[in-house]
């Protein structure tokens, strides 16, 4: 089943007003390329979803919401119930510390602080379903606890996940080797899904390479990874950086980008859902 490519959205708004701005600097000089610009936003905007292998009433289905709140968010209530107006199985929350996690509606909440020397960590997990820890991923100078998420009619494993924003060289060292480290955990560590802030791009080879090496891809289509999810203050959203990873034998559809109050990054919200085995089976044989 292919599900059709979504209307303008708001997360496409920044992009479409630089390329509109850059097309129109363009014609007086190169009247062919002009159109370019505009031609590759929209064409990205249609973002095709991936198809389905399965229909969600044929296996059970997870719906992820996975979320860079910012430290210093001054508009905490707001965001908190955004996100769980979304009404989402399993919350994934980075630079969440405790005041803001303590906001989180009833229900199973496990979260885990680190004062790193690459900065520190605040995630945590909300999920109307139980919820248990099962260790940690190794990355490098962190490591980012598992949860085991239990709904009614299936189990999950997966991890938060906030890499070190390589915003000046010693950081982005750290961040080099927590990718590193995350190519050999996690097919050690063998999660459904991770998911956070990556402070990388698809177009980032670095990351590509990580993705590939593991098996653990993007959710959504190709053109979908591209979408941005982060933008200085959160005026205009620029670059991707916030992702669903799942492993092989693992289905995701529906992902969509949510303007999130008092961060400057956009939530995340997927839908997963298991391959059955004949057909991962099948799958790996053709690959």
């Amino acid at each position: 089943m292919r599900e059709k490519p979504c209307l303008l959205t708001a997360a496409y708004a920044g992009p479409l007003v630089v390329a509109l701005a850059t097309s129109a600097v363009l014609a007086p000089f190169l009247p062919i390329l002009a159109p370019l610009p505009l031609v590759t936003v929209l064409f990205l905007h249609r973002q095709p979803r991936q198809t389905r292998d399965i229909d969600a009433r044929d296996a059970a289905t997870l719906r992820v919401v996975s979320a860079n709140l910012l430290l210093g968010n001054k508009k905490p209530e707001r965001a908190i119930s955004k996100l769980i107006s979304l009404k989402p199985d399993v919350l994934f929350l980075v630079e969440a510390p405790q005041e803001i996690v303590k906001l989180l509606p009833p229900g199973e909440t496990l979260s885990y602080d680190s004062d790193t020397e690459c900065g520190v960590l605040n995630v945590a997990v909300w999920t109307p379903h139980s919820v248990s820890q099962e260790g940690f991923i190794p990355a490098g100078s962190r490591r980012f606890p598992m949860y085991r998420i239990h709904t009614p009619s299936s189990r999950w494993l997966a991890a938060p996940v906030h890499l070190t924003a390589p915003n000046v060289p010693s950081r982005k060292r750290f961040w080099a080797r927590q990718l590193d480290s995350l190519t050999v955990s996690l097919p050690r560590c063998e999660p459904d899904f991770i998911a956070g802030d990556f402070n990388a791009s698809w177009c980032n080879s670095k990351f590509q390479k990580m993705c590939r090496t593991t098996g653990f891809l993007p959710s959504g289509s190709l053109s979908s990874r591209l979408l941005p999810s982060w933008g200085s203050k959160g005026l205009v959203s620029l670059l991707r950086l916030d992702h669903v990873l799942t492993r092989r034998g693992v289905n995701s559809h529906s992902l969509r980008l949510h303007r999130v109050p008092g961060t400057d990054h956009r939530a995340v919200s997927v839908v997963l859902s298991r391959v059955p085995h004949s057909a991962e089976v099948r799958r790996q044989k053709l690959s």
